[in-house]
């Protein structure tokens, strides 16, 4: 027996190595293993590092997960056929892609809706938000955390809400249930919610799930790319009006709802 032959034995025996080593496992067996593990890493490592440039971490992130989680997988793991590594990679990539913010928007003094500002007055009956980022799964947690965001503004007093979706992309089953239960909490607490820049993805998810059942056509924006900014206008002209801001609005120090009447000048958005 050659000493690699030996070192191949020794390394067989030992748990919980020895139970997914073949019987016979030899030199020629362990140089085949290293030349499958060189070729695996001369790729693996690379992308690995690649996924956490992506989630914007330290690359040596990704080789923690490529090579550590996948030694500690192979050696205590229930099964000698293993797929890991770079695939776990993904883990490190997800907090990134599921970013969701909220960009509060106000009327200013000349009918145009844009960005708030530190000094913009607040309209404490209508909120305007501009949503941005995916609805997939890993956004949940983010989703919710907005979403009561605007619970919490409805039960100081807040009479109407318009959510701006445009840049909101690729819905999945969890974020739309999350949406339907927000809207139906919303009406319960008759605080209608009007949907403005809503994208076809989204609005095929919509009716997938028959939310044209309960949600009123009419708090619907669908968005329009011939003229960006378009459903936004008529969601906040729209909820405005409901808000009562045609008779007078009611909230204190609220120069948004003496500007928008129905004798008013055009609404505009800023792109």
């Amino acid at each position: 027996m050659t000493q690699a032959d030996y070192a191949a034995e020794r390394l067989a025996s030992v748990p919980p190595i020895s139970r997914l080593v073949p019987a016979g496992y030899g030199a020629r067996g362990m140089r085949k293993d290293l030349v499958a593990g060189v070729t695996v890493a001369a790729i693996s490592l690379p992308q690995a590092m690649a996924y956490a440039l992506i989630a914007g971490v330290d690359p040596r992130f990704g080789l923690y997960s490529a090579i550590v989680v996948t030694a500690i997988a192979s050696l205590f793991g229930s099964s000698s056929h293993l797929i890991n590594g770079v695939g776990f990679s993904i883990v490190l990539f997800i907090p990134r892609a599921a970013r969701l913010t909220a960009v509060e928007l106000v009327v200013d003094a000349d009918r145009v809706i844009r960005r708030s500002l530190p000094g913009d007055a607040r309209c404490s009956a209508v909120a305007i938000y501009d949503v941005e980022g995916e609805l997939f799964f890993g956004a949940a947690p983010e989703f919710d955390r907005l979403l009561d965001g605007f619970k919490a503004a409805a039960e100081r007093g807040l009479r109407v809400l318009v959510l701006r979706l445009r840049r909101t992309r690729n819905p999945d089953l969890v974020c739309m249930e999350r949406l339907e239960h927000f809207l139906r909490a919303m009406d319960r607490a008759k605080v209608p919610v009007f949907l403005s820049g809503v994208r076809p993805d989204l609005k095929r998810a919509m009716d997938n799930l028959d939310f044209q059942d309960w949600l009123p056509a009419y708090r619907t924006f669908l968005s329009d790319p011939t003229a960006p900014g378009s459903s936004s206008v008529k969601a906040v002209r729209r909820a405005y009006e409901i808000a009562g801001a045609r008779h007078g609005c009611s909230c204190c120090s609220c120069p948004q709802c003496t500007r928008i009447d129905g004798s008013a000048a055009e609404l505009y958005y800023m792109v």
